[in-house]
């Protein structure tokens, strides 16, 4: 058995037996550095750890393991500042005396530091590896434990108490950048974070002046070079041969990075102006090799399922944050409403596929023929919303592969009239009838399309959707068309003084009225009349509205001839298959359950699975599905990143 394969046990041991001496540092998430390198930046704060850094972990747990005899007759380690006072005052507080053989080129402050500890503190006019290695000397020939600064097991696993700590205050982190000397650190916090969260990058991070361990690594042997003065004197120093950490790193390392003096030196710059925190160079280093490595973790990776406008307003904004978006329609186009549900007398499609040309130079990437839900009937059974799709992906697939997911689609289970006859042939909603024109239009052939050619059509339906079938069916030359409308007839002119600052009621013409229409107001249909399974009419009656409540007129009643009826009553929800396999909660009218709060808006239930739109608010205008767009995108980005300059 390796050191590699017992190493997490010790550590997770030293997790539990260093409390609560050891402190829990914090994870601070840093909203400048994310700024400033376009990646989410947390930084842990080991300086806020007792004698200001990482190395009193490790030296607590090895002396918490040394027997009564080694204790009563103290350590000796070699240091150049940090590693000695973290022992000095594990040693301090257990009783144990500790010597420290240092460099005359250590810092000043931190010899006094280490004698203020009460460590005898000795200095050797020697480079970092010579003092190491006299240290290592003197405690043999005093028959006295030498503590290593790195290259011992149980240091290691003190140190790896950081990688246990990562992964609970942060179990999604894509990096951790590590600045690195003899390899202590850095092999603890691998062999953690391996054992817990393998898919974490764990990156080297060593200043180009004194880089002996990764030209090692780099040689595939420990070798010995010269090195130069450097900032971060916590990390500078050669390795010993035989060190543990060597292979240790050969195995726990994706990558190494070297910094310049001018990089550490503007890092820390940048830590003291964006976090005001004054720290060593040590970390400069860290954060210099995460500013070196800043565009290979720019952005993350979002889906956005359907591309009406909420899903182009999200997609775009998100897009520009730097994220790579993946935009899914079932369609064969993209636009969802816009350019399935509004005729194109209306709205030409040259505005869509201008905004979709435009979002593709700025990296987003669209997916059409895609449908996502369960494996088995997305939409569910026998469901009339227009599918063109020829791939289905899961939910679980999406939310294995992306980072956040966005469900924006559109409030497209329409209203159904369930009255008598509802099952003849010739009728039909009206998102059945006007996508099929729309495809015609576009160039497609679509086989047994719904026509209105040489018919009587009746919409039933008053609002802007009847209104389209009314243009449509008369393009098609319908012999007549009438269009129904349950509530009674508004007023030509609102009476502004009692409307204000409400959505006025008044009687509304659209173009397609005037091309031709007759209106009938206050009327419902009681039953839909057919012959060999056909509609040929509809049996209805006047309604008057009394206190609230809809009345029939006695003695009202009429057929009327209808060879086609198109059902344009609205829309109640969302398809609720696809919220219910994602597991999304539902308001009680069937729409996603999100807030619009500042802070978490538009989160569902299901972790990183966010809901905007229609399918959200429920059927609405498109300048609303727009606004939900726009702002899900900071909500979104924000919790991706920590922060969001994103527009609210």
């Amino acid at each position: 058995m390796t050191i590699l394969d017992t190493l997490p046990h010790a550590i997770r041991e030293a997790h539990e037996a260093l409390r609560p001496q050891v402190a829990v540092t914090p994870l601070s998430h840093s909203p400048g550095l994310s700024r400033q390198s376009g990646c989410n930046v947390h930084l842990k704060c080991e300086h806020l750890q007792h004698t200001g850094s990482f190395k009193f972990r490790g030296a607590s747990n090895k002396l918490r393991l040394l027997d009564p005899t080694q204790r009563q007759a103290g350590v000796i380690t070699a240091s150049s500042g940090n590693h000695g006072q973290g022992l000095a005052l594990a040693g301090q507080l257990r009783g144990v005396p500790v010597t420290v053989y240092v460099s005359s080129s250590a810092s000043p402050l931190k010899i006094r530091a280490m004698r203020g500890l009460g460590a005898e503190v000795i200095e050797l006019d020697s480079d970092p590896l010579s003092v190491e290695l006299e240290a290592a000397r003197q405690a043999k020939l005093q028959g006295k434990p030498f503590v290593s600064p790195y290259n011992d097991a149980q240091i290691i696993a003190g140190q790896g108490t950081i990688g246990m700590e990562l992964f609970e205050q942060a179990p999604d982190l894509d990096a951790v950048f590590v600045a690195v000397g003899g390899g202590g650190l850095i092999s603890g916090i691998g062999a953690a974070l391996r054992a817990l969260a393998p898919s974490v990058q764990v990156i080297g991070c060593w200043p180009a002046n004194a880089p002996t361990l990764q030209r090692s690594l780099e040689e595939g042997r420990i070798i010995e070079m010269q090195e130069l003065d450097t900032l971060s004197d916590g990390t500078a120093g050669g390795v010993e041969p035989g060190a543990i950490t060597f292979p240790l790193c050969q195995q726990l390392l994706h990558r190494t990075v070297l910094v310049s003096e001018a990089e550490i030196s503007a890092a820390m710059r940048d830590v003291a102006a964006h976090d005001r925190w004054i720290v060593e160079g040590a970390a400069g280093v860290a954060v210099a090799g995460m500013q070196k490595l800043a565009g290979e973790f720019q952005g993350k990776k979002v889906a956005v399922v359907g591309s009406g406008p909420a899903s182009l307003a999200v997609a775009q904004q998100l897009a520009r944050a730097g994220h790579d978006v993946t935009v899914f329609e079932k369609n064969d186009r993209i636009g969802g409403l816009l350019r399935y549900g509004i005729p194109d007398f209306k709205m030409e499609k040259s505005h869509i596929d201008r905004r979709v040309e435009q979002m593709k130079a700025e990296g987003v990437v669209f997916r059409t023929g895609v449908v996502v839900g369960a494996a088995k009937d997305p939409l569910g059974k026998g469901s009339k919303v227009t599918n063109l799709a020829k791939e289905t992906v899961t939910p679980e697939q999406l939310q294995k592969d992306f980072d956040a997911v966005l469900l924006t689609g559109g409030a497209e289970q329409s209203r159904d009239l369930p009255v008598p006859g509802r099952d003849l042939d010739g009728i039909h909603f009206a998102m059945e009838f006007l996508p099929q024109q729309n495809r015609v239009n576009a160039g497609d052939k679509v086989k047994g399309q719904l026509r209105a050619d040489g018919k009587h059509v009746i919409v039933i339906g008053g609002g802007d959707t009847g209104s389209d079938c009314v243009g449509t069916s008369n393009r098609h030359g319908a012999v007549s068309v009438t269009q129904f409308e349950l509530m009674p007839q508004p007023p030509e002119e609102e009476n502004r003084p009692l409307t204000w600052p409400y959505w006025p009621i008044k009687l509304r013409t659209s173009s397609s009225h005037d091309e031709g229409c007759e209106r009938e107001f206050a009327i419902s249909t009681k039953e839909f009349i057919g012959e060999k399974g056909k509609i040929t009419g509809l049996k209805t009656v006047r309604v008057e509205w009394k206190d609230g409540k809809m009345q029939e007129v006695a003695g009202s009643e009429q057929v009327l001839k209808a060879d086609l009826v198109l059902l344009a009553m609205g829309f109640v929800s969302p398809v609720a298959t696809v919220l219910d396999a994602f597991g999304v909660e539902k308001d009680a009218r069937g729409n996603a359950k999100a807030s619009v709060d500042f802070i978490g808006g538009y989160a569902t239930n299901v972790p990183k699975v966010f809901a905007a739109g229609d399918i959200r608010r429920g059927q609405s205008l498109v300048v609303w599905a727009i606004r939900e767009g726009r702002q899900a995108a900071r909500s979104v980005d924000e919790f991706l990143m920590g922060f969001s300059d994103l527009p609210r």
